[in-house]
């Protein structure tokens, strides 16, 4: 690489402070955008290839979903990004791996736990790494990264945590301005990049080339201290003078003396540039043709364009794609002009039908695209974005508004006409209310203000999202069958509607429903419908790590569809994904649904390996909150004592023996429970063993199928 003495010079002084130091390195390097910070840090990784694991994480824009900037940002050298084996999607799909459950994490600020993906984050980075001990991570554009993003980086570095033990873990931390003393309570290295000298530029454009005499004064004046545009600009120089004077000069001559054919392929990058960086083919066959965008031959030019795109260094990518920097993705976005509204709504509809759980995208674009104070557009927008809100605290921990959702969803009510916005700001305050008493396992205040919430103002995403959190709550009490029967129909009803288009939300009412329809409220008829649907949606959304998830929730409840035998093998396939996808509340869950399966089946070696598990994630759980651990005991008793019964069948004294300290370890699970309202624990068949004298139930040789509903 070509580097210029104060470049070579700082290079070497980042060198010497990272090999010389036996403990972890922070290094703050900082100057103004062009200044050739970039240029360094990839000096620094040529000197450090040898016994280095070295990671590029470079911002692209701050309004990308949660963690998307490692994923798109994040690079080996090598130029391979870093591989997280689908755990995280790629370009405008929601990354998050929805939750299903009741329960979400006991968050609390000063406990720094991990979220899945942040999980998912932590092991694949782990396995790169590999028995590498040195390993540098360099940020880049800082300022550009998604919060969550920031944050995870954040627990990297902090020594209490520990995540990266074994590692010499340093941090070569790329801004425009110098961060604030002591940030993260780290000792940091503070390196500031001079402003360029004119024969500092000279030099780097000699370096890069241009041998000509240059016209320094010419320019600075249309690059400034941007060494990226000065080279730029470098090309428009004939000797005597600059032809450009700006950016946008630069590249309207740039363009206009393409051929005729690319200057048709390049102007896709126009719609393309709404897109918070990353796009596809798809994206791009969609503006080329938005009623035929599947079409084969609309894809293959899609490919030709975007073929054409890399070739003249506008974007850069393979399957997916981006703007070389954000100043071509400012230019092409300044073409649009008033086009853009309209284009953002374009879009929005778009993902609805592509990436139907990518309710933050959706909503945003719908944002973007509102067009004065009483535009209908900005209902659907605030609500959409209330669900990306619902679905992240799942994941980030309740009460995280890490994106300001919630002052962008008071800002779109607030732009309808007072008396429509009072009554949209109070579905809002029902609906936060009513969530904030359900994850707090108070079911009946939740119900209070959830039934509160007049539902002909909500759209049929959050209508859906509102009436299946009524039924859970219903599910839960388990006190009041003919409203749980009345609340599951008018869901069905709700999803079932021929204008009902949802299909993420479909799902997740649809595996409630379920269990309602075939757990307390038999009807075989909308069983069939529901399932059948169900595994075509999923079928539909094959490639997406969202509706995978939905499919091992459908397998790890497979108890609920299946006989026994082949539900112990829906588990198995329920617990892979979670393990494979590093989701560990999921893999607890499947865990202890497996063993159950196992315990039916008379497995009783799987059935212990399973629970073992179980308790090994809770006791390494680092805070980290485990719904209905009383399950994982229920199981654990239960075992035993099926266990000590194949030992005793022939000895009446000991079974019944067994039974009694069976019976008493489950009654006190029962009157532990506090955190959620019902849950079921297997004293029938314990209790016929007892007055039966021994004598096994009639009907069911393991006795399982009998059970108590007991609520606390």
């Amino acid at each position: 690489m070509n580097l210029v003495d104060y470049q070579r010079d700082i290079v070497q002084q980042i060198y010497e402070f990272l090999v010389e130091k036996d403990e972890c390195a922070y290094i703050n390097l900082y100057g103004t955008h062009g200044s050739g910070k970039s240029v360094i840090a990839l000096g620094v990784t040529e000197t450090l290839l040898e016994g280095w694991q070295i990671f590029y994480i470079d911002g692209v824009n701050p309004n990308l979903s949660p963690y998307l900037t490692w994923h798109i940002g994040t690079k080996l050298y090598s130029k391979h990004k870093l591989n997280f084996n689908g755990a995280l999607s790629f370009g405008v799909n929601n990354i998050f791996v929805p939750s299903f459950e009741v329960g979400i994490p006991k968050l609390e600020k000063k406990n720094y736990i991990l979220n899945s993906s942040e999980e998912a984050l932590l092991d694949n980075i782990k396995k790169q790494v590999g028995r590498t001990t040195n390993v540098l991570f360099i940020v880049d554009n800082y300022e550009l990264w998604d919060i969550p993003s920031m944050q995870f980086l954040q627990k990297l570095m902090m020594p209490s945590l520990n995540l990266l033990n074994g590692y010499k873990v340093s941090l070569l931390l790329i801004s425009s301005e110098q961060l604030v003393e002591n940030m993260w309570n780290l000792s940091w290295k503070r390196i500031s990049i001079p402003m360029i000298s004119d024969d500092n530029m000279l030099a780097v454009l000699h370096h890069r080339g241009y041998k000509h005499i240059l016209n320094l004064e010419d320019i600075r004046a249309c690059a400034g201290n941007d060494l990226s545009l000065a080279l730029m600009a470098a090309q428009y120089y004939d000797g005597t003078k600059m032809t450009m004077r700006t950016f946008k000069e630069i590249m309207d001559k740039r363009l206009s003396e393409l051929p005729q054919q690319e200057q048709e392929a390049i102007r896709i990058l126009e719609p393309l540039s709404i897109i918070d960086t990353c796009f596809s083919n798809n994206e791009t066959a969609y503006f080329i043709n938005d009623s035929s965008f599947e079409n084969m031959d609309v894809l293959f030019t899609a490919d030709e364009y975007l073929e054409k795109a890399v070739e003249n260094n506008l974007i850069i990518g393979e399957e997916s794609y981006y703007f070389v920097n954000y100043k071509l993705k400012d230019y092409f976005q300044g073409k649009l002009e008033k086009r853009a509204k309209y284009l953002h709504k374009k879009f929005a509809y778009y993902l609805k039908y592509r990436h139907p759980q990518d309710y933050f995208s959706r909503g945003k674009h719908l944002k973007a695209s509102v067009q004065n104070s009483h535009d209908p557009s900005s209902c659907d927008a605030w609500q959409l974005l209330l669900l990306a809100f619902v679905r992240w605290t799942v994941t980030l921990g309740h009460e995280t508004d890490d994106y300001n959702i919630l002052p962008d969803i008071k800002t779109l009510i607030g732009l309808n006409y007072s008396a429509y916005s009072d009554m949209q700001s109070r579905v809002l305050n029902n609906f936060l209310q009513g969530y904030y008493e359900f994850s707090k396992y108070d079911y009946r205040k939740a119900l209070y203000y959830l039934q509160a919430i007049s539902q002909s103002l909500l759209m049929p995403a959050l209508r859906a999202e509102c009436q299946r959190l009524i039924v859970l709550c219903l599910l839960q009490l388990a006190d009041n069958t003919l409203a749980l029967r009345e609340a599951a129909d008018e869901l069905y009803y709700i999803i079932e509607d021929n204008n009902f288009n949802e299909d993420e939300q479909y799902c997740r009412a649809a595996l409630v429903m379920l269990e309602v329809y075939l757990d307390r409220q038999t009807d075989s008829a909308k069983v069939k419908v529901l399932r059948q649907k169900l595994i075509q949606i999923i079928n539909r959304h094959l490639y997406s790590a969202d509706f995978l998830e939905i499919y091992a929730c459908f397998n790890r409840k497979s108890a609920l569809y299946y006989p026994a035998l082949i539900a112990c093998e829906l588990t198995k396939e329920s617990i892979r994904f979670y393990r494979d996808y590093n989701n560990k509340s999921g893999l607890y869950m499947a865990l202890c649904n497996h063993a159950a399966n196992a315990i039916i089946c008379k497995n009783y070696d799987a059935a212990e390996k399973a629970l073992s598990e179980c308790k090994s994630l809770v006791i390494d759980g680092n805070k980290r909150y485990y719904p209905s651990q009383y399950k994982v005991e229920n199981n654990a008793i239960l075992l035993k004592y099926l266990q000590e019964e194949n030992e005793n069948l022939k000895n009446r004294r000991l079974l019944i023996a067994s039974a009694k300290k069976a019976l008493k370890a489950l009654l006190k699970i029962d009157s532990l429970q506090k955190d959620e309202v019902s849950h079921v624990i297997y004293l029938y068949y314990l209790i016929r063993i007892m007055y039966n004298g021994g004598d096994m139930y009639e009907g069911n040789q393991t006795g399982i199928s009998g059970q108590v509903k007991c609520k606390s």
